[in-house]
């Protein structure tokens, strides 16, 4: 983007999060910008940067791996989704699946 000229939309004051200290050691670009990968697993990318919230900024952490083609994405997504609605424990509702939850509510319609 800075090649291009291009910034995104700033909204209120920039915030500075980090002061660099040269005289630190720094790791070095392992893959010289190249982030393309001929294998699974050859490659992860990791992103982290901050999140302005109400009462002060939030990090956030992304890591992506290697996944194949679109089909292990779309399967990836599928299995989290029947994960998160018929087998995670949810505290609030007594430690059990939203699922499982729904159907108790409509039984005792």
């Amino acid at each position: 983007m800075k090649k291009l000229g291009v910034q995104g939309i700033r909204r209120g004051k920039r915030c500075w999060t980090t002061v660099v200290d040269d005289s630190l050691y720094r790791s070095t670009d392992k893959v010289n910008r190249q982030f393309t990968a001929t294998r699974p697993d050859q490659l992860w990318v990791a992103d982290i940067t901050f999140v302005a919230t109400w009462i002060g900024f939030v990090y956030v952490a992304n890591i992506e791996a290697s996944v194949g083609s679109i089909d292990d994405v779309e399967f990836a997504i599928l299995e989290w989704v029947d994960w998160f609605n018929n087998r995670r424990l949810l505290e609030p509702i007594g430690n059990i699946p939203p699922s499982e939850f729904e159907m108790a509510y409509y039984r005792q319609l």
